[in-house]
Formats: structure tokens, sequence, C-alpha cells
């Protein structure tokens, strides 16, 4: 007992000493238990071969005992080939079970264990544990296979006691061959708990994958091994959402996110191992959307996004998606549905829903876009990008605005390429200003703003076509009612316009259905008219507006600012329609110059009525056409100027060369008896009688009085001008000229008559005088002077009264004439005599008047002259006979006396009589000559010294063809007398006279009561012949015997004067 007790002893203490040294370190097996240990392990019936370089036990906690094997591999029994290979397996035995011989784990730890995983480019999954082992599952259900392999070696019984399995310093390699991805998690961690059935495991990690970042993963997954149901969450920090993207498709709409994402997933397995319904939260980073590379980034600050999904119907649950960037800031809920088409081709389906939404895509706006009430309806193909907006509805709370909209979002070929396309029913203008982005045609936008005021839109639509490299496009329009639109700066805009807008692309227009300018009253309607740009590229916009218009002519005056433009001034009282229509080009700018409008326009005024005091009368017409093309304006038509018809032509010019061509009015009208009461004029208004064709040119040059000019041949035109004996016939052509001006009023410049015979030139001042600078009757006169309402007065030139006098008519009729007022320079009483200075006064119609001037320049001379029942009378006084008779020719010298001339015209005649008192002659060769013949030289003598002296003479003559036929002439004086009567040719200078002398007329003529006065009882009778300077004379001295009484029978018959 002693020896057994000291053996057990003994024993007792070795093997607590055993304990004692494997509680301290790691013991290797001894072989023998080396083999038992691997008899063990293949006696679990496990289906792989294996091997192992190193065993070692060791007791742990509560001295169970562990069992640790290096470098272990195991192969698959068929292939021979290694399945899994792990750097440190550590078993854990339970004491109790193997006191009674049985093998039963209670916990597992392996160490540096290797896996791969591979989703292959079908989307189905393996877990490669060695070259040539895996497990595989589709895409559906990958969990299963794994799931079923671990469920299956738990139920084994050496593992049915088993608490803890544990896995560190884990290498997993995930190959994602259908996103082209490979991430490697390395220093993964995974620890199985069990408490009889009910399973947990927890695992974490951190993931490369391919940055320099690095996300962590961390997975929780509980299970009941008799029900077989489980939950499985995964938590996650700082994942790429690409990556997360192409994990699932019900993912894939992360794809165009590049920003870090953190989250979770969490949901719940059966028994099946099916995953059903997948419940997320999603806290995405800061980032970018960018379809692909190509693609302008839309940044955002941050985005958190709650979702469910149900894998059996495909459809996700979005219970918020929260944006945050500066193009978009939103809260979304809805649900989404996920398809696949027949090309297995996934996309989504779904509606939206949020209460708020700030937008600026791109930044386009200087501030967001504010919205309530969002609903979108859309499809999305997460790759390629495409997002088509099926319908979107938003309202705009700050403008009571509704707008409905469609469109779409793809990666092009160079970004971003969105178009949309947006209606609403009513809308005001400030609406499109607010939605047009500023930077985006902005002289459209401008011009918008700036021009079409107070609008009520309706029916409105816009399609915008942009993105990151693409030129943005937009097309727009609405119908607009009770609108004001500026159509061209500096006319008066549209009032109460209706009509549509629409804007595609480079073009836009402004149609009008309605729209006038002006006021109510004085209005130009305009409907029908549009206004185009065909390319707002160009700087500025080049406009085009089709032009209907119908209104006042007044309107189309004042309302287009012609005055300003063109220098028309609109007349006071202008009455006339108008009507327009063609094509106007012009730079849509803030200020247009006139030049810069170019013009295609054609239209009618009629009932044109302009009154005022531009023109004596109003000017009328039923109908004119206009035209306005290129650089100038045209008028054509029939126009009236009181009673005087006109047929007219105005030519103006208008846009850019417009400035080159004078505004200028080309007419014809009809002159006739009626212009001088249409002109408001009295003057010469019986000159006139019929009518005859005019042209008339009114120039209206730049800051300048309008100037105008008429001209006629005054064909059909009677012409009489009494006054100077002047008459054109109508068949007769003349020709006249009228120049002037038009300042309030007409103003006449100078006016030109010439005729046969005929020339008047003169001027009009005041409109009431025609000043004469020149009145020319061929061999009448060639004088100046004017012509008003007070008459005519002659104020220079020359007059032939002999010729006036032979071609004046007598006036029978009885219309009263007007003052004459005569201050000539010359009146010729015949070819050879004239008197200067002349001045007179009398009545046209009667011409019975005084006179005054010097005879032939010398000899202060007075007179008087009638007319009456067609005979004329001038008498001529003079108090120096002797002068007047001298300059006359009639005496080479004489001096002192008084002259009386009468001069009497009968229709042709001109008849007349010289009478003188108390002459003297010095020198008259003529009377030389016959007292030289008579031998009467002391007679001779006093003549040429102390001069003879007659004291009376008394002439009776006649003028016929250019001779002087005397009938009777008496000379008498102290010492002779003389009669006589014979002719005088004033051209051809020679006389023919025959006579009576008688000396010592004194005592001699006390017998003249029987003969001739100058004759006395004794007289000679003469023959005087040839030039008057040097005459022939012959004498009869037997007249001398022969009583004064039978003196008749020895002359021959005198020239008959008959005179009254």
């Amino acid at each position: 007992m002693t020896i057994f007790s000291i053996i057990l002893s003994s024993a007792l203490v070795v093997l607590i000493m055993v304990f004692l040294t494997l509680s301290i370190r790691d013991v290797n097996a001894p072989v023998i238990l080396k083999k038992y240990i691997y008899n063990q392990i293949e006696s679990l019936n496990l289906t792989d071969q294996f091997d192992f370089s190193r065993l070692q036990i060791s007791l742990g906690e509560n001295f169970k005992p562990n069992i640790i094997v290096s470098e272990v591999t195991i192969y698959d029994n068929e292939n021979r080939k290694p399945f899994l290979e792990i750097s440190k397996v550590e078993l854990g035995l339970s004491f109790k079970q193997l006191y009674r011989g049985k093998f039963d784990l209670t916990t597992i730890s392996l160490e540096g264990l290797t896996l791969g995983v591979k989703r292959d480019i079908k989307g189905d999954y393996s877990v490669k544990f060695g070259p040539g082992s895996s497990l595989t599952g589709d895409s559906d259900n990958a969990l299963f296979p794994l799931s079923a392999t671990f469920k299956n070696f738990l139920e084994k019984d050496v593992f049915l006691n088993l608490e803890n399995f544990k896995v560190t310093s884990m290498t997993v390699q995930y190959d994602d061959q259908k996103a082209s991805s490979l991430w490697v998690v390395d220093g993964a961690s995974i620890e199985l708990k069990r408490q009889i059935n009910d399973i947990s495991v927890r695992g974490d990690a951190a993931v490369l994958m391919g940055g320099a970042d690095i996300s962590t993963l961390q997975i929780n997954y509980e299970t009941n091994l008799s029900s077989g149901n489980g939950s499985l969450g995964i938590l996650f920090d700082d994942f790429p959402a690409k990556e997360i993207a192409v994990q699932s498709p019900a993912l894939s709409w992360l794809n165009v996110v590049e920003a870090p994402i953190s989250g979770a997933f969490r949901t719940k397995i059966g028994s099946d191992m099916e995953v059903h319904e997948i419940s997320a939260s999603l806290k995405i980073g800061s980032g970018v959307l960018r379809a692909d590379a190509k693609s302008r980034p839309l940044h955002f600050d941050n985005a958190n996004v709650y979702f469910s999904y149900d894998s059996k119907i495909n459809l996700l649950n979005f219970e918020e998606i929260n944006i945050n960037s500066r193009d978009l800031k939103t809260s979304l809920a809805g649900a989404v549905q996920l398809k696949i088409d027949k090309d297995e081709r996934f996309f989504y389906t779904g509606k939206l829903r949020a209460r708020e939404l700030e937008i600026n895509p791109l930044e386009l706006y200087e501030n967001p876009l504010e919205f309530e009430d969002i609903e979108v309806d859309f499809i999305l193909e997460p790759e390629p990008f495409n997002l088509e907006v099926q319908q979107l509805s938003v309202k705009d709370p700050s403008r009571d605005l509704v707008i409905v909209a469609t469109g779409q979002i793809v990666s092009g070929k160079s970004g971003w390429e969105v178009s949309s396309q947006l209606e609403s029913d009513k809308a005001e203008n400030d609406d499109i200003i607010a939605y047009w982005p500023p930077d985006f045609k902005k002289n459209g936008r401008l011009w918008l703003e700036k021009n079409v005021l107070d609008a009520n839109l309706r029916d409105l639509y816009a399609s915008v076509t942009f993105g990151s490299n693409v030129r943005p496009k937009v097309v727009m329009g609405y119908a607009f009612s009770n609108a004001t639109i500026n159509l061209v700066d500096g006319f008066s805009p549209l009032e109460e316009a209706s009509g549509s807008y629409s804007f595609y692309d480079k073009r836009f227009s402004v149609s009008l259905s309605n729209g006038y300018v002006g006021d109510h009253d004085n209005r130009l309607d305009l409907s029908g008219s549009n206004l185009v740009v065909n390319n707002t590229d160009i700087k500025p916009y080049p406009g085009k507006i089709n032009l209907y218009s119908v209104g006042s002519l007044s309107a189309l005056i004042s309302l287009s600012d012609l005055k300003k433009n063109y220098g028309f001034e609109k007349p006071k009282n202008l009455q006339g329609t108008a009507s327009l229509q063609g094509i106007l080009e012009l730079p849509l700018k803030m200020k247009i110059e006139p030049q810069e409008i170019k013009y295609k326009l054609s239209g009618i005024i009629e009932d044109l009525k302009i009154s005022g005091e531009t023109f004596p009368e109003d000017i009328t017409s039923d109908g004119l056409s206009l035209e306005i093309k290129k650089s100038h304006l045209q008028l054509n038509g029939q126009v009236s100027v009181g009673d005087i018809p006109a047929e007219i032509k105005y030519i103006s010019g208008f846009g850019k060369e417009g400035n080159t061509i004078t505004p200028r009015i080309e007419g014809r009208l009809l002159i006739s008896e009626n212009i001088f009461n249409t002109l408001q004029n009295d003057i010469g208004n019986d000159w006139l009688y019929g009518s005859a064709q005019a042209f008339v040119i009114v120039d209206f040059p730049s800051n300048q009085n309008p100037t105008f000019r008429l001209t006629s041949n005054l064909q059909g035109l009677e012409v009489r001008l009494p006054e100077i004996g002047w008459k054109k016939n109508k068949s007769e052509l003349a020709s006249l000229e009228v120049f002037g001006n038009i300042n309030d009023g007409l103003q006449y410049d100078k006016f030109i008559i010439s005729g046969e015979d005929l020339e008047v030139i003169g001027t009009v001042s005041d409109n009431e005088t025609f000043i004469l600078e020149r009145l020319f009757r061929d061999d009448i006169l060639d004088v100046s002077g004017f012509v008003s309402k007070d008459g005519l007065k002659i104020t220079g030139g020359e007059f032939n009264l002999a010729n006036y006098l032979k071609i004046i008519e007598p006036n029978s009729e009885k219309n009263e004439g007007i003052p004459i007022t005569v201050d000539l320079d010359t009146i010729h009483i015949t070819d050879s005599f004239y008197i200067d200075n002349f001045s007179t006064n009398f009545f046209s119609d009667r011409i019975n008047g005084h006179f005054y001037g010097l005879f032939m320049g010398v000899d202060p001379i007075s007179g008087s002259f009638t007319s009456n029942s067609g005979i004329s009378t001038v008498e001529i006084l003079s108090n120096d006979a002797g002068t007047f008779l001298q300059v006359a020719g009639l005496i080479k010298k004489g001096a002192e006396g008084s002259l009386r001339l009468n001069i009497n015209r009968k229709q042709k005649n001109i008849e007349g009589r010289l009478l003188t008192e108390d002459l003297k002659i010095y020198d008259l060769p003529a009377l030389a000559k016959l007292l030289q013949a008579l031998s009467i030289i002391g007679l001779l003598e006093q003549m040429l010294g102390q001069g003879l002296f007659l004291h009376e003479s008394d002439i009776n003559f006649r003028l016929d063809e250019g001779q002087y036929i005397i009938d009777r002439a008496s000379f008498f004086g102290p010492s002779l007398g003389i009669s006589l009567d014979g002719y005088f040719d004033r051209k051809g200078k020679i006389l023919d006279f025959q006579g009576v002398f008688s000396p010592v007329y004194a005592i001699n003529s006390i017998g003249s009561i029987l003969t001739r006065k100058g004759e006395g009882l004794i007289g000679i009778n003469f023959d005087l012949w040839g030039n008057p300077d040097t005459p022939k004379v012959l004498v009869n001295p037997f007249s001398v015997l022969t009583p004064g009484m039978f003196r008749e029978i020895f002359r021959r018959p005198p020239p008959k004067v008959d005179l009254e």
C-alpha cells in the first residue's frame, strides 16, 4: 500500500506538474498524441483530407485543454488538391467529454485564413478556399451555399458543444469581374458565438479598393439553428458610391455619385436563406454627380437616403432622400420599381414627392429657384445613365404658378445632356424673366424684360436642352393678352396687345392677334403683325417686323415720331386713314437710329384731309398709294389743293441711306382762273381763263424751310394782261416758273413768266405783293415794280407810249380796274421822243391821270392822259417850248415859250396837235433856207442873233407808217407868218412841205381873215423838201400878187388830219 500510495502520489505530482506546464506555455505533443489527435479528426468523418506541420497542446481558461495545429492544409479528396490553408488552428476541447473519451470541440480559433470571393460577369458568386476548390451560388441567393455548408458543419456531433468560433488575421480578396474592381480585405476578424441553438456572428475589416483611402466594414449576423431564421446587418464607412452601386441592381442608381458613403444595410433571412427585404440608410458625403469622365461634375454638399428594398417584387420604397447642394436642395420620398427589359437591361420607374425644392442647375441663376408640392414620375436607366422625367409638377408659391414639365437627362458623348419641356396654364411676364437664366441669351432676356410689360400669359410651354459641353437650346412660347410691348425704341408702345410669343434655339418671334399704338381716339391697329429674330447669335439681334397696320394717318405720323426721326412736322389738322403692310428690318438695341432701319412697306392712305397754315387751302385725297423700301418712302396719287386737282409723287429718304435723299414732292396740277383764289391772293384773278397743266417740285432740305418750284408751258390756259396789252391764247405755248418756300404758309421767292414778246421775273413778299424784278413787253416796256392788292406800281425802267397806245385794246368791260402808279426811268412817246423820270398814277380800267418828267431828259414837262370809249388822249405841257423843240430835234436852237402837245389815239390811228406860244427860234435850217431863198436877210440875221420870235405855233399832225403827216401848221410872230403842210419821213429824215410865207405878219395879218392861220394878205408860196438840215426851197414869186383868198389854187391838197 505504501509503495502504491507513493507511486500514485508521485504520478499525481507529475500530472500536476504537466498541467502547470501546459498552463504556462504550449507544449509540442508527443508522437503518440499526434497520432491520437489525427485519428480523432479522421473519426469526424470529414470528407476532405488534411495535413499539418506541428501540433501543440495547452490549457486555457478553466484548464480547458487546447490543441494548436500550425500550417494546416485541407485537401480535396477527389483531386488531392489543397482546399484550404490556415496558418494556425486552435481547438478547445471539452475536458468533461475528453475524460469520457469523446473528442468534442468547444472553441475554434483560426488565424491567417485566406479566402477569395469572386463575382463573375454574370453576377454569380463563388468563394475560393484554395487553388482549385470553391463554393458557388447564383446572384439571386449568394448566401445559400455558404450558409448551408456552415449549418451542416455545426450539426456534426463534434461541434454540438461548440461555443465560439473565431477567425483573425483573415485576408479576403474580392474579385468583382462584373464591375471590374478588386477589393482587398486585410486583417479581418470574424467571431461566432453559440448558446445552444442561437448563433451570433460579428465581423469587421478594413477594405482597400485601389485608392489611398481605407474603408471599414462591419457585419452582424444572428440566427437560430432550429428555426433557421436570422437577421443580417452590414455597417460600412467611407465606401465609394460606385463600389456600392455595382453590388446590386437595386443600388445601381448610385452609379453617378462620386462621394464617400457611410451607412447600413439590414435584412431578415429565412430558413431558406433567402433575402426578401433590405432596409438601408445611406449618408453620402460631399461629392459630385457625374455620369462619366466626360460629364461636368455637379457638386453637392451631402445627402441622406433612407429606403427599403423588396426583392420579391423589386420595389424600392424611399422613405426620405435629403439632397443638399448648390444645384439642388430637397427632401424626396416615394416608391421606385426595378424592372428588367427583354434585353436583360434593368431600369427604374417611380414617383417621388417633395414638399420643397431649391434648384439651380449648373449654377445658371444668381439665386436658386424655389418650389413647393413637387411630384415627379420618372424612368431611370443607370448605365448608360438615362433619366426620363415623364411628368414633373411643381408650384411656385411666390408667383402662384403651377408648372408641369417633362424631360430627360442622359450621359451623352460629351457629358451631361439635359432636355426638358415645361407647361403652365397661366403666368405673367415677370415669371418668364425669373426662369430665364441671366447669362443665356442676355440680350433676348433683357429685351423681354424691358419691352414686354404688364402681360397676362397663358398656355406657356418651354423646352430647354443643355449640357456640360452642349450649347444650350431653348424652345419657349406662350399666349399673352393685355400686354404693353415696346417693339421698336423711339416708337410708341403697343397697348392691349394679345398674341403669342415663341423662342426656338436662335429664333424668337412675337405675333399679334390684337394690339394698337396710340390712345383710344388716335390709334394705329397692328393686329396681324409680328416681330421675328432669326439669329440671336448676332449682336445686336437683327429684328424683322412683318407689319400690318390700319389707323389714322395722324397716328401713323405722330406715333412713329417722324418729326424727330425724319424732320416731318405733323399738320395741326390732319385727317385720313392709313393701311400699311410689309417688312421692317432693324437691330434690337437700346437706341435705334433712323438710318439703321430698312423698310419694305406698301399701303394706302384714304380720305386724306390736311388743314392748317402750311397751305392756304385744304389738301384732300380719296386715296394715295404708299411704298417704303430700301432707302426711300414714296407716295403716289391724286390730291386736291382747294379746287386745284393735282397728281403727286412724294419721295423721302429712309433707313441707312435716308439722309442722302432729300424729301421731295413731285406733282402735276392744273393752273386755272381759280388758282389765285385758292392761294388766297386777289392779285390777277382776271388774268387767267381756262386751265393748263403744271409740274411742281417741293423739296424738304434738312434744317431748312421746304422749297418748291412750279413750271408750266401754260398750254390750255388763256393769259390776259390788258394793262400791258399782252395776251396768250390757249393753244399757244409760254413758260411759267414759280420758286418759293414753305414757312407758316407759302412764301413765293421768285416767279418767271416768258412768252412771245413777254418776260416777267418777280418775287412775292408776304404773299401779298408781287415784286416785279422785270416786266418786259417787247417794244413797249421793260420795267420793274410790284403788284399788290393796292395795285400795280412801276418803280423803274422804260416804256414806249406810242407802241403801247398802238396795241392797247379798249376795255369795254365794266370790271373795276386796279390802281397803277408809274415811276419810269424813260417813257418813249415816239421812236424819237421820250420822257425821263416819268411819274404818274391812274386806274387800269380808265387810264386817266397826270404825269411829270423830263422831256428828252432835259425839259421838265407835265401832262395828262385819258382813255375813254376806245380813244386815248395824251397832253404834254412845257414851260420851255424852245428847249422842248430843240431836244426833240425839230429846231436846232430855241428858247422860251410855252408848249402844249396833244396826242390822240383812236384804234391804230395816232393824231396830234402841237401848240406853242412866245417861242424864240435861234436856229432852224429849213427856215433859214426859206428866208435865204426869199432874200429876207434881215429876218435871217434876227433869227441868228436875238432870235426870231414866234408868238404862236399850231401844228396838226398824224403818225403813219414811220412818217409825220402835217395836215396844217401855222407859225407867226411880229416879223413873219408861215403856214404849211406836208410830210416828214422819220426814218429817212426827208421832208416834203408846201406853204405860204407872209412877211411883216403884224401888218400883213390884217387880211388873214380871208386866209389860213399864219398867212397874211400878202404871202409867197414855197415848197421845201429834202434833208431837214440842207433842204431845197422853191419859191413862187407870182403868188405874192395873188390875193390870200385865191392862194389855194397854187397848192396841192394837204394831208387830212381829223382832230376833235
